[in-house]
């Protein structure tokens, strides 16, 4: 969705020790991520698809707002996990942002990925409000 709201990567799961995971399939996707006119720097956005079970395709957003992945095309609902402090003593860290964001049910930002004319997918810029 070009409009407005929109992100993905791919979280993928896999063996090997310190190797990293292969790369995710589907559709490059690109897009930036702004909070209060701020790029969304830190955090993680979440692509929760219609089919249960399966593990949410993710996105970290760079220090520019700007993030990149891969994602199966479909519909998605994003949700963001962006949390403040530390919890390396047990401390309950704060969300950065409202909880209708955090949950697939609540929250208003969607995203459609498909494939664009040049294979890629660019889904604009995200804004998340307070």
């Amino acid at each position: 969705m070009r409009a407005g709201l929109l992100a993905s990567l791919v979280l993928a799961l896999g063996c090997g020790g310190d190797q990293p995971p292969p790369d995710p399939p589907g559709v490059a996707v690109r897009g930036t991520a702004v909070f209060e006119k701020k790029p969304a720097a830190g955090a993680v956005l979440l692509f929760h698809g219609t089919a249960a079970g399966d593990l949410p395709p993710r996105a970290v957003v760079g220090a520019d707002g700007r993030f990149e992945s891969a994602a199966p095309a479909g519909t998605y609902a994003v949700t963001v996990e962006w949390r403040t402090g530390s919890d390396e003593n047990g401390e309950v860290r704060k969300s950065v942002v409202p909880d209708t964001f955090t949950r697939k049910q609540s929250t208003p930002l969607k995203a459609t990925v498909a494939v664009g004319a040049d294979g890629t997918c660019d889904l604009g810029t995200l804004t998340i409000t307070k």
